[in-house]
């Protein structure tokens, strides 16, 4: 069967904004979320509370409309 037209120029996607910044960390595919790797036990990283940086799988800040809430309907 022939590969259809669009996939023949597929790429791989190329998002290096989403590499997790911490360096002591990585991601458990089982539970789809990052793990501290020099913590015992390898807690995932949102259950650390002394870590700073963001704790998302993917890094990502939130700034979708719904986060634009001018309060109007409270």
């Amino acid at each position: 069967m022939a590969t259809p037209f669009l996939l023949r120029y597929a790429k791989d996607c190329q998002s290096p904004g989403r590499v997790p910044k911490m360096s002591a960390s990585y991601f458990d595919s089982d539970v789809d979320m990052l793990r501290a790797s020099d913590l015992p036990g390898n807690p995932l990283l949102i259950e650390v509370p002394h870590l700073v940086e963001p704790k998302t799988k993917k890094a990502d800040i939130e700034k979708g409309e719904d986060q634009k809430d001018r309060r109007m309907w409270r």
